[in-house]
Formats: structure tokens, C-alpha cells, sequence
């Protein structure tokens, strides 16, 4: 079982230093989607070739092992100016509650780039000089599970995604929402964080599997772009790797 766990592991961690990569790919099919369609350009070309340079520049530099806390400082800090600048010049306006979503995976993101960094996931002998980025790295998680927990409450868009029977989808909702909530504040209070994450781990699959990847809902009903909604999908597998990763610590 521990051979099993280290392989899934190493999965894991192979998966997430390639996240750059998956990042620029992302944003390309999204560019793309947009001019095909003929619904204009969301940002700016020039800003968009820089930042999917700037994005497979990190990605190569994280795949090797030296100075990796180094490019993964350098990846969220290219991913919180990308969300910042992206969100203040976006030339086509979106609904609020989009804007909240996207912002939200940001942070997580920018989070994720932080606990990398910070090698709070590593079995080290000795504490690194970085190690305090993982309080900071698991605060932005929360805030993304607090987020989401407002949102399955309040949003019906969110709300909606849940193609579940009237009683089963309240159920579900509410303990969701309760685990995001209560679990992701434990969280960052550093409070037996292996069983919190695990907690947050199961609650985080569920919710991936129940609204996340309902693309039919998101793209015909809500009118979502195909490759936003994916690439929203995809951050969220991200947070699900690195609640294992710090749950199997």
C-alpha cells in the first residue's frame, strides 16, 4: 500500500510542476475559441504571447530539480499578475459571478505555487528556509473553498450544475458547502492538517464530479466558453492533487 501511495505520489508531483504548460495550453484553446467563434479577443495579443512564453519558460525550469522553489515563486507570480492585469484590461466584459470563479482558481493557484515552494509536501529531514510559504500558500486555499462554499449557497448559476432530485441536491449543497467552509478554515489554523486535508481532498472530488465537470450545463445553459469551463476544471484537479499531497505527507 505504501508503494502504491509513493507512485501516486510521484504522479501527482510530476503532474503538478508541469502546470505552467497546461496554463499556456489552456489560454491558447480559449484565444482560439473565441476567434473562431467570432466573439473578439478577451485580452490583448502581445499580453497573451508574454504570459504563455512567461508560463513554458517556468514549466521547463520546474521540470528539473534545481532551484525549484525559486520557479515556483517565479510561476505564482506570473500567475497573480496574469489574474490582476487579465481582469482590469479584459476587453469583453463577463458576469460577475464568472469573474468570481476565475478569480477564485486563481488564488488556489497562485496558493499551490506557494506550498511548492515552500516544499511543505516533501518528506525533508530538516525544515527549509521557505517553509513558512505553506501557511500562506494553504490561506489562499481557503479562501478558495470559502468562496466556493458562498457560492453553492448563494449563486443559483452554481446552484444549478447540480443535476441532482430537489431533496438530494440540498443535501448535497449544504454538505458541501459545510465541508468547504469549516474544513478549509481548519485548514489554515495548521490543526491536524493531514486528517483536515483529507477531508477537504473527499469534498473537493465530489464537487468536482457533481458541478465542476458538468461541461453540457456550463457551455448550454450558462453560455460559458468550452475551453473557459475546462480550464476551470483543470485548476480544480490541481487543488485535488495538492490536498493529497499534503494529506499523504
Amino acid at each position: 500500500m505504501a508503494g502504491f501511495k509513493d507512485t501516486i505520489r510521484t504522479v501527482c508531483v510530476f503532474l503538478i510542476l508541469r502546470k505552467p504548460f497546461v496554463s499556456a495550453l489552456t489560454l491558447c484553446m480559449v484565444m482560439a475559441e473565441r476567434e473562431s467563434s467570432g466573439r473578439g479577443e478577451m485580452l490583448p495579443q502581445m499580453f497573451v504571447y508574454f504570459y504563455i512564453l512567461a508560463m513554458f519558460f517556468t514549466g521547463t525550469m520546474l521540470s528539473f530539480a534545481n532551484q525549484r522553489s525559486l520557479f515556483a515563486l517565479l510561476g505564482a507570480a506570473f500567475t497573480a499578475a496574469f489574474s490582476l492585469i487579465s481582469h482590469s484590461i479584459m476587453l469583453t466584459p463577463i458576469k460577475q459571478w464568472i469573474r468570481v470563479r476565475m478569480v477564485a482558481r486563481d488564488a488556489a493557484m497562485f496558493g499551490m505555487y506557494l506550498i511548492i515552494a515552500s516544499r511543505g509536501t516533501e518528506r525533508l529531514e530538516r525544515r527549509y528556509r521557505l517553509a513558512w510559504l505553506f501557511q500562506y500558500g494553504c490561506g489562499l486555499l481557503t479562501a478558495f473553498f470559502c468562496i466556493t462554499a458562498f457560492q453553492l449557497n448563494r449563486n443559483p448559476e452554481e446552484q444549478g450544475a447540480l443535476m441532482l432530485p430537489s431533496i438530494v441536491s440540498d443535501f448535497a449543497k449544504l454538505s458541501l458547502a459545510g465541508l468547504f467552509m469549516v474544513c478549509g478554515l481548519l485548514l489554515v489554523s495548521d490543526w491536524n492538517i493531514k486528517t483536515v486535508s483529507s477531508m477537504l481532498l473527499c469534498a473537493q472530488l465530489l464537487y468536482m464530479v457533481l458541478v465542476e465537470v458538468n461541461i453540457k450545463y456550463w457551455t448550454r445553459r450558462q453560455r460559458l466558453e468550452f475551453w473557459s469551463q475546462v480550464g476551470m476544471s483543470v485548476d480544480s484537479l490541481y487543488i485535488l492533487l495538492t490536498l493529497f499531497l499534503i494529506a499523504t505527507k
